[in-house]
């Protein structure tokens, strides 16, 4: 794999409960985003793309209403292509087979809210 990008929808009642996690192989766990934006209580879904080359890293913006660094309507969606939280988290499978089983790990580290994995793709570019 020269390249590896994942799309992904997520509905979920309090966007800061969630954590994001890609494996492949020797890559266990590699974090896409964790506790993003704090406490702020948001309502959403989204539909959106992690790639290492992106210009814009999900960690990059101040939490604001709505919450940056994703763009939505607080009961809409949102879209776009962002970095991963470290900006390094999918660059850990480059150079990997792209053969084998791949895990996307969506953890709610907290209780009360309620939320799914609508849909996710892996958007690999071999050599």
């Amino acid at each position: 794999v020269k390249d590896v990008n994942i799309s992904f929808d997520i509905s979920h009642t309090f966007f800061a409960d969630l954590d994001l996690f890609l494996s492949h192989k020797t890559v266990v766990g590699s974090e896409m985003f964790s506790d993003l934006c704090g406490s702020q209580d948001i309502h959403w879904s989204y539909v959106t793309t992690l790639d290492d080359d992106a210009a814009i890293g999900a960690g990059a913006a101040p939490c604001t209403a709505p919450v940056p660094p994703f763009p939505f309507d607080t009961w809409g969606g949102t879209s776009g292509t962002w970095k991963t939280e470290a900006g390094t988290g999918l660059t850990a499978f480059d150079g990997l087979s792209a053969r084998g089983n791949w895990t996307l790990s969506v953890v709610d580290d907290a209780t009360g809210d309620i939320g799914q994995l609508n849909a996710w793709s892996l958007i690999g570019t071999c050599r």
